[in-house]
């Protein structure tokens, strides 16, 4: 019965969202709801926003159809707020003290509903901690999720396939644990992220804006904790920690990363520019985007795979990751710096010799 449940809600909501997706996008053009390009920005024209509705509305619609969880209400409460505000977002642009004082109180209404960080899971050695350190842990991880897969969301389709690949690995999970509305859920998700994504990889007609980045990137962050917290404690998984980290492991590392960068260079960390991991693979490295999904979701299964099949522990589990990706960015930077040398090398012997150059066009 799960499996098929667990179809049907994965279905409803790809249905779903695709039909959404299709209508938001005629309803833009119609009314000129458009993302601009800037020198930032890779798109050359201007572009439907919104997406994250069609995300939304295929999660809900389906995962209340097909699953039964405890304090829904709840989680609907706090999604939905999150959603408005990020419509609001893509159509106004809020200033980042609003959009983080939404997302804190959103973290808030989900941690007193029942949706907390128990305890550290055997990091370090430590199991259940204090209601007001285990308060700050969850508002502080739920915060960090949801701007870190908004923040990755910097071309065609890489949220989206992160969101994907997390979402399928969550439902295959709360499957084998027996946790069968949350795996439900998962798939709903997934689905919802599918229906979307048809419309979204390079030449996107549509962006899911922050609408959907923070909405993936929170329901996520739920899905984290609630899987932690059954398979830790419930079901004795002591490799749950390991796991959870492997699957949000890239849109994290990079936030964190980025913003060290920034403040290290005394920027602030909210400072716009162009240092996010999938940044550099298009700009020093030269891959299409679709090649860099493709790189990141490979790599984003790879964790997942090493987290589930071997016994590492946490830390060396985030070393091991930690060193996989740096390693990818400095050959990155080590491979441009090499071409730069060459190509400034080349054009110093043209100017001193400008034959070369008559040549060279001949």
């Amino acid at each position: 019965m799960i499996v098929l449940y667990t179809t049907l809600a994965f279905l409803a909501a790809l249905m779903i969202a695709y039909t959404a997706t299709s209508l938001i996008i005629q309803i833009a053009e119609q009314k000129h709801v458009f993302d601009i390009p800037d020198a930032r920005k890779l798109h050359i024209k201007p572009t439907p926003v919104l997406g994250g509705i069609a995300i939304f509305s295929g999660f809900w619609i389906a995962g209340l159809l097909f699953s039964d969880i405890a304090n829904i209400q709840y989680l609907i409460a706090a999604t939905l707020f999150l959603t408005l505000i990020g419509i609001t977002d893509d159509l106004i642009e809020l200033s980042a003290s609003k959009k983080f004082i939404t997302q804190f109180v959103v973290a808030a209404i989900l941690f007193f509903a029942g949706f907390q960080l128990q305890g550290f899971y055997g990091f370090l050695g430590f199991e259940q901690v204090h209601p007001i350190l285990s308060f700050s842990m969850t508002l502080l991880f739920l915060v960090v999720l949801t701007n870190a897969y908004n923040l990755i969301d910097g071309i065609d389709g890489l949220a989206g396939s992160l969101g994907l690949i997390g979402a399928v690995v969550f439902g295959i999970l709360f499957s084998i644990i027996g946790a069968t509305s949350w795996s439900i859920l998962s798939f709903a998700l997934a689905g919802g992220i599918i229906g979307f994504l048809r419309f979204n990889f390079y030449g996107a007609s549509i962006f899911m804006g922050d609408t959907g980045s923070t909405f993936i990137g929170l329901i996520l962050g739920v899905l984290s904790i609630q899987f932690l917290n059954t398979a830790y404690y419930s079901v004795g998984l002591t490799q749950a920690p390991i796991i959870v980290g492997a699957i949000i492991f890239i849109p994290v590392m990079d936030l964190v990363r980025v913003f060290g960068v920034r403040v290290l260079q005394g920027l602030s960390p909210f400072y716009a520019d162009r240092r996010h991991i999938h940044h550099i693979l298009l700009d020093q490295a030269g891959l299409k985007t679709t090649v860099i999904c493709t790189v990141l979701g490979s790599l984003n299964i790879l964790f997942v795979l090493i987290a589930s099949q071997t016994s590492l522990s946490m830390i060396t589990g985030l070393l091991l990751y930690s060193a996989i990706v740096l390693t990818l960015i400095f050959s990155v930077k080590l491979y441009n710096g090499k071409i730069n040398t060459q190509t400034n090398r080349k054009q110093s012997v043209i100017k001193m010799h400008p034959r070369v150059e008559s040549k060279t066009s001949a």
